[in-house]
């Protein structure tokens, strides 16, 4: 079943790489038009996955994920849209090169081929995926959560049938119906037709994948980000940036994981801080240290350091100088994103030549690590690891660097 699928969107990909790049934008903004004008549809598939998930004891945690009303399908459509608009990179020149002996090598980008993406119950993945897949020219093979499926497969089928309304084969976007752990993995293992793998999804399923896998793959993971408070930072400052990087979307693999403060800075302000913390109605677990100086703090276990909460919590820890703050991140990084507050340029600059992440920001908000924030127009994924893409994965990431060589008879000597 996987093989044969994939096959069939591999044979399928080649004509696909083929299409104007003009005709693609017009397929994405009627993408983005079905999406909208059909969201009736998708409501009620979403509806039906829901209830099946109060069914199967889903973690309640997960349901807002899971669950879209007509603003969330609307932006769906309007990622569709910023796509549409997005400079096109098939067959975009990377260099040129004209030997003496009349040999001239050009280097261009084209579409990697097939992209097959893994992720949980999170139906905007759908409109994200297939997006940045037409922009560069790429078909792709959606396996998601069982969780989900309803939504999934109505809104792929309106993508589908958009292919069609183009005289496109819709098989350049495929989804998986049975999103069986087996299946997934048995996906993994197509290196002859699947080129890249990103892997949107849980800790285990994800090592799970990574184990089996044959096809190159990113992982864009959890995002274990921490936020170190230097001793001269701004209260005011420290506030804003630590509630701006959790409270909005606590579940966001960009939101804050874990606060960690020097100890002058907290002998000043710690009380007033973790207050504000709490007025924002955030759980907080603790060091020992700052533990004992809140009756509200619970005690922090090495679990609450080594991942994300995925809830409206965050974990704090006093440390005694910038050094203990870069240990402990470079210990429970995952890579994502990680802040330094701080007015100190040298202790800025240490702090970025040593912690190790994908994502440095100085005074700013975890949560700014976004593909549309980058100026990007969107991403597929947010890598968690260095090679060959770390942070928002985006067209270009997807896009495989050509040699073409034009001679008359040319020889090596």
């Amino acid at each position: 079943m996987i093989e044969n699928m994939v096959y069939t969107t591999k044979i399928n990909s080649r004509k696909f790489a083929l299409v104007d790049g003009d005709l693609r934008s017009r397929i994405l903004l009627k993408m983005a038009e079905n999406i909208v004008t059909k969201k009736d549809q998708i409501l009620l598939a979403n509806k039906q996955d829901i209830e099946l998930a109060h069914k199967s004891n889903l973690d309640e945690s997960r349901l807002p994920i899971l669950t879209l009303n007509e603003k969330s399908v609307e932006a769906m459509g309007e990622s569709l849209k910023r796509m549409s608009k997005l400079i096109d990179p098939v067959g975009e020149r990377i260099s040129y090169l004209a030997k003496n002996d009349g040999l001239i090598i050009e280097k261009r980008h084209v579409p990697l081929g097939v992209i097959s993406v893994v992720y949980e119950a999170r139906p905007d993945v759908v409109t994200d995926s297939v997006g940045i897949c037409i922009r560069t020219g790429n078909s792709v093979v959606l396996a998601g959560s069982r969780h989900s499926a309803n939504t999934d497969k109505c809104t792929s089928e309106i993508l589908r049938d958009t292919l069609s309304e183009f005289g496109i084969c819709p098989d350049n976007i495929q989804y998986l119906s049975d999103s069986s752990h087996e299946n997934k993995i048995a996906l993994a293992r197509q290196n002859r037709y699947v080129d890249l793998m990103v892997i949107r999804g849980g800790v285990e399923a994800t090592e799970v994948l990574r184990e089996h896998a044959l096809v190159p793959i990113i992982i864009a993971g959890e995002g274990n980000c921490h936020i170190y408070i230097d001793q001269d930072a701004s209260f005011e400052m420290a506030c804003d940036i630590v509630i701006n990087s959790k409270v909005p979307r606590p579940k966001a693999c960009n939101a804050a994981e874990t606060v960690l403060i020097h100890e002058i800075w907290s002998s000043k302000h710690f009380i007033d801080f973790v207050n504000k913390l709490f007025d924002n109605k955030l759980e907080i677990f603790g060091c020992e240290e700052s533990a004992g100086l809140h009756p509200s703090i619970k005690l922090a276990n090495e679990h609450h350091f080594e991942h994300e909460f995925f809830a409206p919590a965050i974990a704090v820890k006093i440390v005694k100088n910038i050094d203990e703050a870069v240990n402990h991140i470079n210990k429970y990084r995952t890579p994502h994103t990680e802040t330094i507050i701080s007015n100190n340029q040298e202790s800025v600059s240490y702090f970025k030549n040593y912690v190790e992440a994908n994502v440095i920001c100085h005074n700013a908000s975890t949560r700014l690590t976004d593909g549309i924030e980058f100026g990007l127009g969107g991403e597929i994924g947010i890598s968690t690891q260095k090679f060959h893409v770390g942070g928002p994965i985006d067209i270009y990431h997807l896009m495989h660097e050509k040699y073409f060589l034009s001679g008359d008879g040319n020889l090596r000597n």
